[in-house]
């Protein structure tokens, strides 16, 4: 069974701190130029963790209420990062995760854009401006409006093969100081904050089930050469550089994915857990799940909610 965890709500902020309770703490965010008066970060959700302790679960009213709540909950992570080592690297996926950060450039402060690090937990191996570029996505949601430093927008390198492309990408990462990206005990690196999609065969990045590319390995980065959804040729972060992350936020809307969810979150035997979406997991503390009541169909949603009153 999960246990429901419930936001108090509330109408307005009326203290000079916005509390964000968004990925599973809270940071209090000093309100620059007094009071401001904006919606509750978690109304239109509900909370629920798994028994044991590897998951967290957010049901949304909606995915208008999703795409605020992410945004918010980016904010949360940065300012904490920011305030304890004067940075934040967050990994972004492809897919709707872009667009859904675009209530970003409207926060109230702004975020600290000069120390954000941003690299893509996946990409194709097409030029920066084509329709499939990832890259694009994020440039038209938030990039080309928010101050972040060209050199801090870590994107794949263009007209090279896959190998060279992955190559670079982990160059890259292995060039920032471990005071901007840490590295834990086996040598790989620590991203602040992941935001991933999942396609409907339990896909992850571009580790797809089934596929080599899911074998034990130390590589960060990994060339694809044969993806089966199009196009073929991408490069993707490995498992290990997933698991190493300090937050990790699923993003599932919509219900095509209501088939794969209860299978993929209620997995929680070691030996059960061979879809790229069931190996995610934290050395500490739980995955979230952005969802909303669509994506959430088949999750036994109407007992989880009866649990909590």
């Amino acid at each position: 069974a999960l246990t429901p965890i419930r936001a108090q709500p509330s109408n307005r902020v009326t203290w000079r701190h916005l509390l964000h309770c968004l990925v599973g703490r809270c940071y209090a965010v000093q309100a620059a130029g007094g009071l401001h008066s904006m919606p509750p970060p978690s109304s239109g959700v509900a909370w629920y963790d798994d028994e044991v302790g590897a998951v967290r679960v957010a049901v949304h009213a909606s995915a208008d209420v999703a795409a605020f709540n992410l945004a918010g909950a980016v904010y949360g992570a940065s300012e904490a990062a920011i305030s304890l080592k004067g940075s934040f690297t967050l990994v972004v996926a492809g897919g709707s995760v872009p667009a859904m950060l675009s209530g970003l450039l409207s926060h109230d402060p702004p975020p600290k854009w000069d120390k954000f690090h941003v690299f893509f937990v996946d990409e194709r191996v097409v030029p920066h401006d084509s329709p499939e570029s990832s890259l694009r996505a994020m440039r038209e949601a938030v990039l080309g409006k928010a101050p972040i430093p060209v050199s801090q927008v870590h994107a794949i390198k263009e007209g090279a093969s896959p190998r060279e492309a992955a190559c670079d990408y982990a160059a890259q990462m292995a060039a920032l100081p471990t005071s901007v990206l840490p590295r834990n005990d086996a040598g790989f690196p620590v991203f602040d904050l992941m935001l991933l999609g999942m396609g409907p065969d339990g896909h992850v990045a571009s580790l797809f089930p089934g596929h080599a590319s899911l074998r034990p390995t130390e590589a960060w980065v990994l060339e694809v050469l044969d993806s089966p959804k199009p196009p073929p040729e991408r490069i993707t972060m490995s498992m290990p550089v997933i698991n190493a992350a300090k937050d990790i936020i699923f993003v599932a809307l919509g219900s095509g994915k209501a088939n794969i969810l209860p299978v993929v979150v209620n997995s929680t035997a070691p030996g059960s857990r061979t879809l790229p979406a069931q190996m995610v997991r934290l050395q500490a503390g739980r995955v979230k799940w952005f969802l909303d009541a669509a994506s959430a169909s088949k999750l036994g949603v109407e007992n989880w909610s009866s649990a909590a009153t």
